[in-house]
């Protein structure tokens, strides 16, 4: 039996989807310095940006496990189709310079027709009366919010956590991305979503 350094990319996918856990390591160790060279190169091609090389490798890293779930024609080589996703999210990043919709993840979302406690709309106090302009300030004020809470994390591993978090990874695929203690995982992630209660309560 071959070892898993020497299978193609598409091998190590028919194996992960058998359920073989040393296959999607190899494969994420394999794609760490793939999302290096792609970034590296993203990067070289808009060096005006003032994005920095590691936000966009980190990006391109985080879009692995969606590539994963996603891929099904094993005719068309793997490696080409992540990229194409991986290019598509540091180009919307670029465009963007912030990840959109992050709050969508959490349950208590807020409606703008919601009454405060004092019985004033929220639309109202905004004093907008368009449900498309109401709809724009409060994704970007929310959106601000969300990134000042994820920039409270000093170390970089822990904002990468919760930017995978919101993502939808699992706490299995975070766990093969940043390698970190599970326990540290759940931790970080059970605290941004504590600071984002309190960040959605005041607001």
């Amino acid at each position: 039996m071959r070892n898993n350094k020497e299978l193609l990319d598409e091998d190590l996918l028919l194996l992960i989807h058998q359920g073989n856990v040393s296959a999607s390591a190899e494969l994420f160790d394999r794609y760490k310095y793939y999302s290096w060279r792609v970034a590296y190169d993203f990067h070289h091609e808009h060096p005006a940006s003032g994005i920095e090389l590691e936000d966009y490798h980190q990006i391109a890293f985080a879009t692995l496990p969606k590539a994963m779930k996603s891929y099904t024609d094993f005719s068309c080589g793997f490696y080409g189709y992540w990229k194409a996703i991986a290019e598509n999210e540091m180009l919307d990043y670029l465009i963007k310079n912030s990840y959109q919709d992050r709050y969508s993840s959490f349950g208590n979302s807020i409606h703008l027709d919601e009454e405060k406690d004092d019985g004033t709309l929220i639309c109202e106090e905004i004093g907008v009366q368009d449900r498309g302009a109401m709809d724009k300030i409060f994704k970007e004020e929310l959106t601000i919010l969300t990134e000042a809470a994820i920039e409270s994390f000093k170390k970089k591993e822990d904002r990468l956590i919760i930017n995978l978090f919101l993502q939808g990874c699992s706490l299995v695929e975070i766990d093969l991305l940043v390698q970190a203690n599970p326990r540290h995982i759940k931790y970080i992630i059970s605290r941004f979503q504590k600071a984002m209660q309190d960040i959605l309560k005041k607001w």
